[in-house]
């Protein structure tokens, strides 16, 4: 029997890869065993997983038969085996690792990095039907798939009481969007902004839960977009971080809000730094010695 030919496989990262929102979310991760570098080793050791889920369609798999583990994990990356233990829950928090019935770690955004695209798409599809199983028997909200007024309906799969949204950490979920159909602006990037902006969670800034096509808030958030771009308007969110008074340490404890930031005449204060930290200088721990340091990791991680 003639030997049978062997696959060759490529691995490609979008050009945004590291400013994607889960990129950024694992280099802002900080723990006291690895100061100062514990968020890029975890960036560094991701690649590092989907490169050797290649031959696998994003599983990481031993062989066939025998999935890794931590410490397998640990024995063939050269990353410590404390690391790997710390790094695996964030990965399965931020949705970037999940854990199969037989124990494979499967990558879900390999499917459109890795070369051998069908094997993986269809690792992708076999996944969100066992997740689609699985929640057969919770409550659903049925919704049509089109309203009398021609809107496009994102459907949650939960059923929560309103009055609990307010005061659960919405960051990296999805929100319920109805975004008009006839829209120049999809709502891909009606959802990336949102992301974003939810995302601010970590630092105190409340999020947003619900948005339709006719509130105020959804036809600022398409004007922006218009206006700017997406890129622009999450550089935007972004840059709340660095500004000590739109976080609430200003004289009346006031927060920035959604609705104020998309407001026409202040998110172009905010997008152009009128707000910022004097000097860029981000003052986040209270204490002038740790802000400091702080600030030259920073710069540090600017350079990359």
């Amino acid at each position: 029997m003639a030997e049978k030919e062997k696959k060759y496989f490529w691995l490609k990262l979008p050009r945004n890869f590291f400013d994607k929102h889960y990129i950024k979310a694992l280099r802002r991760k900080k723990h006291e065993d690895f100061p100062e570098v514990f968020g890029n080793m975890l960036v560094l050791f991701y690649v590092w997983m989907l490169a050797e889920s290649i031959d696998h369609s994003g599983c990481l798999r031993y062989s066939e038969s025998k999935p890794y583990d931590a410490e397998t994990l640990s024995d063939v990356s050269d990353f410590p085996l404390h690391f790997v233990t710390l790094a695996l829950p964030i990965f399965t928090e931020l949705e970037l690792v999940v854990t199969e019935s037989d124990g494979t770690l499967f990558l879900p955004k390999s499917a459109k990095m890795i070369g051998s695209e069908s094997a993986s798409a269809q690792r992708v599809r076999e996944h969100r039907e066992r997740k689609k199983a699985e929640h057969d028997n919770s409550e659903t909200i049925e919704k049509p798939d089109k309203t009398a007024d021609g809107y496009n309906v994102t459907q949650s799969n939960e059923v929560k009481p309103e009055s609990n949204i307010e005061n659960k950490s919405i960051e990296n979920k999805s929100i319920d969007i109805i975004t008009d159909s006839k829209e120049s602006v999809c709502r891909t990037e009606v959802q990336r902004v949102v992301d974003a902006w939810n995302s601010l969670g970590d630092i105190g800034i409340k999020g947003v839960s619900k948005m339709s096509s006719t509130s105020k808030r959804y036809k600022s958030l398409v004007a922006r977009i218009k206006e700017y771009g997406s890129d622009k308007v999450i550089e935007a969110i972004e840059s709340i971080r660095d500004s000590d008074f739109l976080r609430g340490k200003n004289r009346n404890g006031w927060t920035i809000t959604f609705d104020w930031f998309m407001l026409p005449n202040n998110f172009p204060k905010v997008l152009d730094g009128n707000y910022a930290n004097p000097g860029g200088q981000k003052q986040r721990t209270g204490d002038a010695k740790l802000d400091r340091l702080y600030n030259r990791v920073s710069e540090v991680d600017d350079w990359v």
